[in-house]
């Protein structure tokens, strides 16, 4: 099941969100910590931002876990 939710995200998700980031975004919290990493890690600076943007529509028990995830790929980035 959670290949076929990657393969939806895939699928479903381009460059620009548009009104796909909702389901995105729920997907995402549909993942386990390892498989939020994967995902965003393909996603674009211009992505992230759009994805923190939004964030602030969502209960705050569901932003937790994606600005962990968001965080760390931060951290990574800096260090490299």
């Amino acid at each position: 099941m959670v290949c076929l939710l990657w393969h939806n995200q895939q699928s479903t998700i381009n460059p620009s969100f548009g009104t796909d980031l909702e389901h995105f975004l729920a997907s995402l919290l549909a993942l386990d910590e390892a498989q939020r990493l994967v995902l965003l890690k393909t996603k674009s600076s211009k992505e992230i931002a759009q994805i923190q943007a939004h964030l602030e529509n969502l209960p705050l028990a569901q932003q937790i876990p994606i600005k962990k995830a968001i965080k760390q790929i931060l951290e990574e980035l800096d260090t490299v």
